[in-house]
């Protein structure tokens, strides 16, 4: 979990949700994203695949994606596992779910130029990942990704 004020407008960090095309300025943890179905005007189903850390196995999730604006202004994204035939499990890759993921983004009170950024990700990363070792190196990446992220989509949305 992770929460900020990022100096970006709330429309144009949410939009960097809505498109895949530049997740890599901001989540190093998304080595490559594909959409498999768009379920509605405001979800779709993707498929995502970690890079490999270390001695492990790189990850894919398959996750729905919604997108929806809360009664209050909040702008929130919302991922949940789900299987999909397009994204079969494979031995390329170690499944990963992602068990709950959100974003939620709302104009700042004081300067509309600023956003209060809240994410908070409960990932199981499957696998010799669920060793001790493995839970070591995960902490540690969970330690650091939200803040990489707060200060990562901030550049990519100023840009």
């Amino acid at each position: 979990m992770a929460r900020g004020t990022l100096a970006a407008h709330a429309e144009d960090l949410f939009a960097l949700f809505q498109s895949n095309d530049r997740v890599h300025e901001y989540n190093d943890n998304c080595a490559d994203v594909r959409d498999l179905e768009v379920v509605s005007q405001h979800s779709k189903i993707t498929w995502a695949r970690s890079p490999r850390f270390g001695p492990f196995k790189a990850r894919d999730f398959v996750t729905v994606v919604s997108y929806t604006t809360l009664a209050d202004g909040t702008l929130a994204v919302v991922n949940r596992p789900v299987n999909h035939a397009a994204a079969p499990a494979t031995k390329d890759y170690v499944r990963a779910e992602i068990l709950i993921a959100t974003n939620m983004m709302r104009a700042n009170a004081h300067d509309p130029r600023k956003t209060d950024f809240v994410t908070v990700a409960h990932v199981n990363p499957g696998g010799v990942a669920d060793s001790t070792l493995g839970a070591n190196v995960v902490n540690m990446l969970c330690a650091q990704a939200p803040l990489k992220l707060l200060q990562a989509l901030e550049r990519a949305a100023n840009s």
